[in-house]
């Protein structure tokens, strides 16, 4: 294999992988347009998967998403999925439908998500990002895990963190702010972030022959933008993120261009490297554990999340 890093494009990885994605099963949420998802998903369809399953909320983004990625590969085969992470019903009813699927699923990629959103709370009780982030993917996860496991090529688990863990480890003690009157947007994404390190971690201990591992894609100009607010892009060009006509900075060390923050998706969901590892975090095309924020790495905090989700998602 070639040696991959931080400025490896999707179209690059997905080359040099080539022979991997051929004939698999990939399943991939939050694949509205302009996402990461859809990023990788483009440099995919060119080289023969089995069947690529798009999941979101909105059939007439998926359908956008359709178009875009026949017009790269005509003969692809497609299949969506609607899927909402906001609610537990929600999560289960999308994972019935891919159980009855005739096909195993060779890989799973967990990219839904939202960022810094106002307070509210999902159908169940649950703060919104920790809802969406992570109870959502924890329950339909768990819920099509015997489709990951009839893999006949061992199935695999990519759960797209970020860097922003670093904010705030998992506040098991107050998950949801004493009910928003302490609520802070990006605190509640960094939580679910870090959730999502431990939920990967989490898979990787309770399921024997799947492999699971998370990852961060970097910043970049993604679709997931879109709902942020003026102080949000504020604070971003404060920090040096973004310039003063809010396109990224690609000489801050958390940007990368589009194309190479979804180059982790392919080379973590598909790399032959990684079925030697189990549970890791994965940045810039390779393994890079000592990333990880000290609560990230925590095995008391892997199964203490896992027993809470088992009990929120009941």
């Amino acid at each position: 294999m070639p040696q991959f890093d931080r400025d490896t494009t999707t179209d690059q990885a997905a080359s040099a992988l080539a022979n991997e994605i051929r004939s698999k099963v990939l399943l991939m949420t939050g694949a509205s347009p302009g996402s990461l998802a859809v990023e990788a998903s483009k440099a995919i369809v060119k080289h023969s998967p089995g069947l690529l399953i798009l999941a979101g909320r909105s059939q007439s983004k998926l359908d956008q998403s359709v178009v875009e990625l026949k017009r790269i590969a005509p003969d692809v085969k497609l299949r969506t999925l609607i899927l909402d992470l906001g609610s537990i019903a929600a999560a289960r009813k999308g994972a019935e439908e891919v159980l009855a699927y005739a096909e195993p699923i060779d890989v799973l990629v967990n990219s839904a998500g939202i960022m810094a959103v106002p307070w509210s709370k999902s159908p169940d009780g649950h703060e919104q990002h920790f809802a969406t982030n992570h109870l959502g993917p924890f329950a339909f996860t768990e819920a099509i895990m015997p489709k990951l496991l009839a893999s006949s090529r061992g199935g695999r688990v990519i759960v797209v963190s970020s860097s922003a863990f670093n904010m705030s480890a998992v506040r098991f003690d107050d998950i949801n702010f004493k009910d928003g009157k302490d609520y802070e947007k990006w605190t509640a994404y960094a939580q679910s972030k870090s959730a999502n390190v431990l939920f990967a971690k989490g898979l990787a201990k309770h399921h024997d022959g799947l492999r699971a591992f998370s990852m961060t894609p970097g910043v970049n100009p993604s679709a997931i933008f879109q709902n942020m607010a003026e102080d949000d892009f504020k604070m971003m060009q404060q920090q040096g993120m973004l310039n003063d006509d809010r396109s990224v900075n690609l000489d801050h060390e958390e940007v990368r261009k589009i194309e190479c923050g979804s180059a982790t998706y392919v080379w973590g969901a598909f790399s032959p490297e990684l079925n030697s590892h189990n549970g890791d975090f994965l940045r810039d095309c390779g393994i890079d554990n000592d990333f990880l924020a000290d609560h990230c790495k925590d095995d008391a905090a892997v199964e203490r999340l896992w027993q809470l989700s088992k009990q929120l998602t009941a």
